[in-house]
């Protein structure tokens, strides 16, 4: 699920089909920094992490921030993002 501005979170989406949305998403985006502030486990075999971004937009010189809320699930003994929520 990819839950971005620009992006219907009620489609389901292939791998191509979310990397490219998330590359238009993120092109125009100079990062200042990416900080992970928690981690959960939420039950066996799901877990959460939230990022906080800090960004400028190429030409601008406003810094923006967003929370980046990643979901995993443990599939064979790794973990696989199967999630992405931005908000502002």
């Amino acid at each position: 699920m990819l839950q971005i501005p620009g992006a219907d979170a009620s489609v389901p989406l292939d791998r191509a089909q979310a990397s490219e949305l998330l590359r238009r998403h993120w092109r125009n985006a100079v990062e200042r920094s990416l900080t992970l502030a928690r981690g959960t486990r939420a039950r066996f075999g799901e877990g959460y992490a939230e990022l906080q971004r800090r960004y400028v937009v190429v030409g601008t010189s406003d810094e923006r921030q967003e929370t980046l809320v990643l979901g995993f699930r443990s599939a064979g003994g790794s973990w696989r993002l199967v999630e992405l929520r931005s908000t502002p």
